[in-house]
């Protein structure tokens, strides 16, 4: 009677074992980062990733289409909520007139890892933001659309 008392209870604990591994699976979810500003909070893209489990691969950055967006004035801090490690590298891509393609505005922007804020750069446009960061033993990317207006010339 012990032995089959034992038995069931094993099995018992077997199966909310599995339950739980097979749970765990299913509820996997990427990580996700989100940016604002003093106006509006969006969810930023993830980009490609590995984590313990698998590696995910993403679109392009460019081939995304970014339906939601930051409107920042030049100069303004834009801040990552959500970030589990520093931010490594900032790119700030803008499409060119003449070709139709995205370039890095190669300007240097301003990283704050300890309040996770970066600095709008400058110059107005519509850009496609990219931040790279560690996740996990791997890099991380994150992508989201900003808008910089002309600064108003009559303030």
């Amino acid at each position: 009677m012990k032995r089959k008392i034992i038995f069931i209870s094993f099995i018992i604990l077997f199966s909310i074992l599995c339950i739980f591994i097979i749970n765990m699976k299913y509820k996997y979810s990427e990580p996700q980062i989100k940016v604002y500003n003093s106006v509006k909070k969006i969810t930023a893209y993830t980009g490609s990733f590995c984590d313990r489990t698998k590696c995910v691969d993403k679109l392009s950055i460019f081939e995304i289409n970014y339906e939601d967006y930051l409107s920042v004035i030049p100069g303004e801090k834009i801040y990552i909520e959500d970030l589990d490690d520093d931010i490594s590298e900032v790119k700030f891509f803008e499409k060119t007139k003449e070709a139709e393609e995205f370039a890095n505005i190669n300007e240097e922007i301003e990283v704050n890892n300890e309040e996770k804020y970066i600095i709008a750069p400058n110059l107005n446009g519509t850009y496609i933001v990219l931040i790279t960061s560690k996740y996990r033993n791997s890099n991380i990317s994150y992508s989201f659309k900003v808008e910089i207006p002309l600064k108003d010339q009559n303030a």
